[in-house]
């Protein structure tokens, strides 16, 4: 992709997250995001369909590169609390938060089903056997959903008792129902 080009979609998606830290996702219209990002009208709809294209596709591409930042993603199955752990350290980044926070503003289930299939894709890269097998795949999906519905109660993690409690049920939880694939 040439520079310009870049260059265009770089402004795109910037002036979309100053609009989404500040407005919910239907009250952003293309007109003042073409604006902000000092473009035409016409050249927002060169690559993207409407505004909902646009959230979806940096939604995907930001939980993308959370998964694809984590170092271990075998740790998953081996050692949840190392998972755990290096998840966290990934989620600290303060760019990469701001982005989440804004993309997800009053959007956690979406949050939650993007996060799930990354999770699944990533470990699938992974675990390929494990491609189609039910328990695998119900054991991630648990597991992603039951970790984040407990993130908002959490002031430290790692330090917080909560959080100690949770990956400890979530690893006993994979070393008893890890699939036979993985074996």
């Amino acid at each position: 992709m040439d520079r310009r080009k870049q260059r265009t979609l770089h402004c795109i998606q910037s002036a979309f997250l100053q609009l989404r830290a500040t407005k919910p996702l239907e009250r952003v219209t293309v007109r003042e995001l073409a604006d902000l990002a000092d473009i035409s009208k016409a050249t927002f709809y060169l690559y993207h369909k409407d505004i909902y294209d646009l959230s979806e596709q940096m939604q995907r591409e930001v939980i993308h590169e959370l998964y694809q930042r984590i170092p271990h993603p075998e740790e998953f199955f081996r050692d949840y609390v190392a998972f755990s752990k290096e998840m966290n350290q990934v989620c600290a980044d303060p760019t990469l938060c701001k982005q989440i926070t804004a993309l997800f503003s009053g959007r956690q289930e979406l949050l939650l089903n993007i996060c799930t299939q990354e999770s699944k894709a990533c470990l699938l890269q992974v675990f390929p056997k494990a491609e189609g097998d039910l328990q695998f795949d119900v054991l991630v999906t648990y597991v992603v959903y039951g970790r984040n519905a407990q993130i908002p109660m959490l002031q430290e993690p790692e330090k917080d008792e909560r959080w100690i409690i949770v990956n400890d049920m979530t690893q006993t939880l994979i070393q008893k129902y890890r699939p036979d694939c993985l074996a």
